[in-house]
């Protein structure tokens, strides 16, 4: 599995969260803009394996993703199911290997990653800033929320429901109002949508040419999704 790559360049990390620079006044956002740089990473698309860059942020945080989109995936026998990370995730090492021995796990970049290294020095330099912690804690109480509304659209029988539910649910951070309606970013694959799905690859592509002979979804030529204005309808009419 492929490594990160390390830079030095530092990051003011205030700027990847919004949440807490909110919650500061003046005098505290200078001190939290001295206090909290981070080194940065890259990780290439494709595989990526976060357990082999564990070392980097050790006593520290994690990763915080800066740029991109990964694609945290969990396997138990034959099946893969995937959660859909981007900026302002964290992303702690220990996730990729679950302690179940039934489970497995691994992340892949479906869109070039640019990470800051939350490591042990950042550390001791937030301790002057107690108001990340809870800010990083939120997040990861968002991640689970989202992880269970997606085990609520996987249950639906109809693979052209769940992809329709899912686009919609994935529009609300990751949609682009047009004037022809939402889009959604082209790493949104078949591949990466049935890993959100619990659905077969072949189903999921047989699923969405039904939905965009019917007007509902529609892939562009750039690869990047269209949910048209006027044809969101209930999850039940799909079916």
């Amino acid at each position: 599995m492929r490594r990160g790559v390390l830079l030095e360049e530092a990051v003011d990390v205030l700027d990847a969260l919004p949440e807490l620079e909110d919650a500061l006044d003046l005098e505290r956002r200078l001190l939290a803009r001295r206090a909290l740089r981070a080194r940065t990473m890259t990780v290439r698309r494709g595989r990526w394996g976060a357990s082999l860059d564990a070392p980097l942020v050790e006593g520290g945080f994690g990763f915080l993703v800066l740029e991109g989109a990964m694609v945290r995936c969990v396997t138990a026998a034959h099946r893969t199911a995937g959660e859909l990370l981007g900026p302002g995730d964290l992303i702690v090492p220990a996730e990729e290997q679950p302690e179940d021995p039934q489970f497995g796990g691994y992340c892949r970049a479906i869109e070039e990653l640019r990470l800051a290294v939350l490591d042990a020095r950042f550390a001791r330099a937030a301790a002057a800033v107690p108001e990340l912690v809870p800010v990083l804690v939120a997040g990861q109480l968002r991640r689970a929320g989202t992880t269970s509304r997606q085990l609520v659209i996987v249950q639906s029988q109809s693979v052209e429901a769940r992809v329709v539910v899912l686009l919609e649910h994935l529009a609300d951070r990751w949609g682009v109002m047009t004037r022809d309606g939402i889009v959604l970013p082209s790493f949104l694959s078949h591949g990466t949508l049935s890993l959100l799905l619990g659905a077969r690859r072949p189903s999921v592509t047989s699923a969405t040419v039904r939905l965009d002979a019917r007007g509902i979804v529609h892939r562009r030529p750039d690869g990047r999704w269209l949910l048209p204005v006027g044809a969101r309808q209930p999850a039940a009419a799909v079916a």
